[in-house]
């Protein structure tokens, strides 16, 4: 068996809109724009309900180390202050990968 190291990292984002009449679509590419320049790559932005006509985006993000510039603890300040139509983000679940 082999010693493990840390591949990389993972994070899932739920991503609220500033405005009930964003536009989802431009709110996912400014996000993933914004995210890949910190050095994560968007593997999914998917629009999900959240009530009353209201969605919200599920974002999920991977990192190696060698390319991240942020941890994930501090994506949701990155991407607020990324993009203007953001009006939360939360961290729903964050991990690391290993390399065996």
């Amino acid at each position: 068996r082999g010693k493990g190291g840390l591949g990389g990292g993972w994070c899932l984002l739920e991503v609220k809109p500033s405005d009930p009449q964003s536009d989802m679509g431009k709110l996912a590419a400014e996000a993933s724009s914004a995210l890949g320049r910190a050095g994560w790559s968007c593997l999914s932005a998917q629009r999900e309900p959240i009530a009353f006509g209201l969605t919200k985006l599920s974002i999920h993000c991977t990192s190696t180390l060698s390319n991240a510039t942020l941890p994930a603890e501090d994506l949701p300040e990155h991407l607020l202050e990324a993009c203007d139509d953001i009006g939360s983000v939360d961290i729903v679940s964050l991990g690391q990968t290993s390399v065996v």
